[in-house]
């Protein structure tokens, strides 16, 4: 059952890149930018019960050890979106989303592909912008966040779990 006047709220893996050419090319392109980090979404938007703390249970029981060091590939178009994918994710990543999705009530899919979205809503590729990113670079996720989506779309952090260096 969905608690009334509840905000939408989602839990993601914010990553710190090495450059700032996404920072530049976010700007234009993502109309996140300046509202939320990027990062790696684990459990899509939702609007349910479960607690705060029932879900920060379960990210600090199958959090990784240590924060996860990883190379993002070139940018992809999608369906409107500029992806940066995860190379060789980490198989947290597939098991949380399982988990959070579950216990969330949100859509999961086995196909479910790890990646920083850094353009959305778009009619047709930024051929040339794309062109200008990194064909590879690395990124670090340290953290895990618990958001409430604002109705500017900003995130306001409920619950932030670091992981260990």
């Amino acid at each position: 059952m969905q608690a009334l006047g509840r905000r939408a709220r989602c839990v993601f893996a914010s990553v710190e890149l090495a450059n700032d050419e996404v920072a530049h090319f976010r700007r234009r392109f993502d109309s996140l930018y300046g509202k939320c980090p990027p990062h790696v979404t684990l459990a899509f938007p939702f609007v349910s019960d479960p607690a705060d703390r029932e879900i920060a249970r379960s990210l600090e029981a199958s959090r990784p050890p240590v924060a996860l060091d990883v190379a993002l590939l070139a940018p992809q178009f999608e369906g409107g979106y500029v992806l940066l994918p995860v190379d060789q994710p980490d198989p947290w990543f597939g098991s949380i989303h399982l988990v959070l999705s579950s216990l969330v009530g949100v859509r999961s899919t086995q196909a479910y592909r790890p990646h920083v979205t850094v353009g959305r809503s778009l009619k047709s590729a930024p051929v040339s912008a794309m062109a200008a990113l990194p064909r590879r670079q690395q990124g670090r996720f340290d953290r895990v966040v618990i958001e409430e989506i604002q109705e500017d779309e900003s995130s306001r952090v409920i619950h932030e779990i670091g992981f260990n260096d």
